[in-house]
């Protein structure tokens, strides 16, 4: 807390109220760590802090696997440049395309966590090769004007139980969500067995990149939605991409 610095890689923070968490302007180097049965988030900053959790772990948690508020930065994957991100070659495939398409799975993974897998508002994240799986809600949100960086990302099985049944908020149980001015970056990304969609955009939020698959989603592959205010009207729509199906 207040302009701190903590070096945590290679541990482990279970039982806490939140396992790793950096506010108001701190940060944590925590790659490779593991945060398992905390009562709220596994990774949390906020406040204009940052965290960097390559390659961790954040499960069965009482809120989100991870998150970012407030203006912060949360790392899941290598640390490279931003003029980079999205030129790195790819080291080798998996050899599991079913479930991982492209990735080289050296982002982070978060899954059966109570809320979503990743979580941002205001704020950025960088998650590329990362892995949502199996959390309550969704695999990634982004919300109020946040942007997910989810190149090659990955998101299976979310928001089959829990407050995503129930909540009055329809993005929730969808692979990825950008939402409220929100930015997704998904190329290459992989989005199945959601329990509603595979991508959620709208309202005046925008997802960019191409090659992602959608697929055995309960509710739709493809959703995106504007807000029409009262005393105007649509005219006009645009769908850019091709697609096989």
């Amino acid at each position: 807390d207040q302009n701190s610095h903590m070096r945590a890689n290679h541990t482990i923070a279970s039982g806490c109220n939140i396992g790793y968490y950096a506010l108001n302007q701190s940060h944590i180097d925590g790659d490779y760590t593991i945060s398992v049965a905390n009562t709220d988030d596994g990774f949390y900053c906020a406040n204009n802090s940052s965290i960097n959790a390559k390659g961790s772990l954040s499960c069965l948690n009482g809120g989100y696997g991870f998150s970012a508020v407030d203006s912060s930065t949360l790392r899941l994957t290598k640390q490279t440049s931003v003029k980079d991100e999205y030129n790195e070659t790819l080291k080798t495939g998996t050899g599991e395309a079913y479930r991982y398409a492209s990735s080289d799975k050296t982002g982070a993974f978060g899954f059966r966590n109570t809320k979503s897998g990743v979580f941002a508002e205001s704020s950025t994240v960088y998650a590329a090769n990362s892995r949502m799986s199996y959390n309550q809600e969704s695999g990634y949100v982004a919300f109020n004007n946040a942007t997910i960086d989810a190149w090659r990302a990955n998101a299976w099985f979310n928001g089959f139980t829990g407050a995503s049944q129930t909540t009055d908020y329809d993005w929730q149980g969808s692979g990825f969500a950008a939402v409220h001015g929100s930015k997704i970056i998904t190329g290459g990304a992989l989005s199945k067995w959601n329990w509603q969609d595979g991508f959620y955009i709208i309202d005046g939020s925008y997802m960019v990149g191409g090659s992602c698959t959608a697929d055995n989603n309960a509710r739709g592959t493809y959703h995106a939605q504007k807000i029409i205010p009262k005393g105007y009207k649509a005219t006009h729509i645009m769908v850019k991409g091709s697609s096989a199906s």
